[in-house]
C-alpha cells in the first residue's frame, strides 16, 4: 500500500514511516460508521476528514485481503469465466504465478461500484493518506461505554 501511495501522491514527508488509514465508503456510501453497529471499544471516537483527493489513495477494502493473503485476484465476471481463469493460473509455472499474482493486486484500486454476487466491488472503500493536519479536521464524535453519543467541539480534541 506504501508503494501504490508513493507513486499516487508523493514520497512520505519527513518522519512519516508509515500512512494512516481511515474509512472512505461503506455500504455504497459515503457516511461515517454507525455507532450503533460498532461497539469495538469502551471509549471510541469517530472522525469526519476533509483531505484533498490528490492526497489519499483509495482502494476496495475486501479485495485488500487478495493482498494480504498471497492470493491471486480473479477478475472474472461470471462462474464460467472464473472458473476457466483459475484453471489458466493454476497451470502457469510457479514463478509466472507470482508475477500474475502481483499484477492482479492492482485490481483492489478500481472502486467501481459493482453489486453482483461474484464481482462485487466498492461497497467498503479505505482511504490511505500519509499527513492529518488540524484544518482537514471537520467533525468529531464520541462514544463511551454506557453514555450516548456526543458530537465534540473540534476545538476540544485539538
Amino acid at each position: 500500500m506504501t508503494e501504490q501511495l508513493r507513486a499516487k501522491v508523493g514520497p512520505a514527508p519527513a518522519g512519516v514511516m508509515y500512512p494512516i488509514w481511515a474509512w472512505y465508503r461503506q455500504n455504497f456510501t459515503h457516511r461515517r460508521p454507525d455507532f450503533r453497529e460498532r461497539h469495538d471499544y469502551a471509549d471510541q471516537v469517530c472522525i469526519e476528514l476533509d483531505i484533498p483527493e490528490e492526497d489519499i489513495l483509495l482502494s476496495d477494502f475486501s479485495a485488500w485481503y487478495f493482498v494480504l493473503n498471497d492470493w491471486y485476484n480473479n477478475d472474472a465476471t461470471n462462474e464460467k469465466e472464473w472458473g476457466e481463469k483459475e484453471r489458466w493460473f493454476d497451470n502457469l509455472p510457479a514463478e509466472k504465478q507470482k508475477i500474475v499474482t502481483v499484477q492482479s493486486w492492482q485490481r483492489i484500486f478500481d472502486i467501481t461500484p459493482r453489486k453482483d454476487k461474484l464481482t462485487m466491488n466498492g461497497k467498503y472503500v479505505q482511504a490511505c493518506f500519509w499527513l492529518l493536519q488540524k484544518e482537514q479536521v471537520r467533525r468529531v464524535w464520541r462514544l463511551r461505554k454506557g453514555h450516548r453519543v456526543k458530537e465534540l467541539a473540534v476545538s476540544e480534541v485539538i
